[in-house]
């Protein structure tokens, strides 16, 4: 019997990635581990990422929810952080 993998919450389309750490890595190119996840369904996810440079952050909105992400962007300038996207 095969199983059909379903993701864990379709409205966040890259959430299965913080629970596979090979593909974590890969993507950023050198070991990476997520040591907290604060997940709201079907809004947001927020990971706290460990690699050798020390502590990162990582965070994935669903569409509808672009205020959150403004307002992420919003305070990482107030506090002069970098920003990927």
């Amino acid at each position: 019997m095969s199983r059909v993998r379903t993701p864990l919450d379709p409205r966040l389309n890259s959430l299965e990635l913080l629970f596979d750490p090979d593909s974590l890595s890969t993507l950023f190119g050198r070991p990476v581990k997520v040591n907290h996840l604060r997940w709201k369904r079907a809004t947001s996810a927020v990971a706290r990422l460990h690699d050798d440079d020390g502590v990162r952050w990582l965070a994935l909105y669903a569409t509808d929810t672009s205020v959150k992400l403004e307002k992420t962007f919003r305070r990482a300038l107030t506090h002069n952080l970098d920003l990927e996207r």
